[in-house]
């Protein structure tokens, strides 16, 4: 009997619906697991109750931004990648702990290929 494990599952954070949609149809496609939140709040609610292999967040949202949400996870969990989307990177974003920072609009293969990367197939998926 074959074990198949189970996909990663990666959380998506903005607070355009339908970025967080798109993302979510292109990245289920390649076979992963995907959450999203519409703001850093619920995104950090989820974070805490729920196992993730990767966060891609927004960087401009209500409530809690990207900046803030990124370094909130990785004080939990130092290890676990996180991207950031924004569509006016300046200066101050090379402050924030990001494994990887894509502006908006991005080319979908080249994040696809981000992602891949972070995560391989081959990659034992940690609990």
């Amino acid at each position: 009997m074959d074990f198949t494990p189970p996909p990663y599952r990666i959380l998506v954070v903005d607070d355009q619906e339908q970025i967080c949609k798109m993302i979510k149809m292109v990245l289920e496609g390649m076979g992963y697991r995907i959450d999203t939140a519409l703001n850093g709040t619920d995104a950090m609610a989820l974070f805490q109750k729920e196992t993730f292999h990767l966060v891609i967040t927004d960087l401009n949202m209500p409530e809690m931004d990207g900046a803030s949400l990124t370094f909130s996870i990785k004080e939990q969990v130092p290890g676990i990648p996180v991207f950031i989307m924004t569509g006016n990177a300046d200066e101050s974003v090379k402050e924030i702990p990001a494994d990887t920072v894509f502006r908006k609009p991005f080319n979908m293969n080249a994040f696809k290929s981000e992602v891949a990367k972070h995560l391989p197939a081959s990659k034992e998926i940690p609990v």
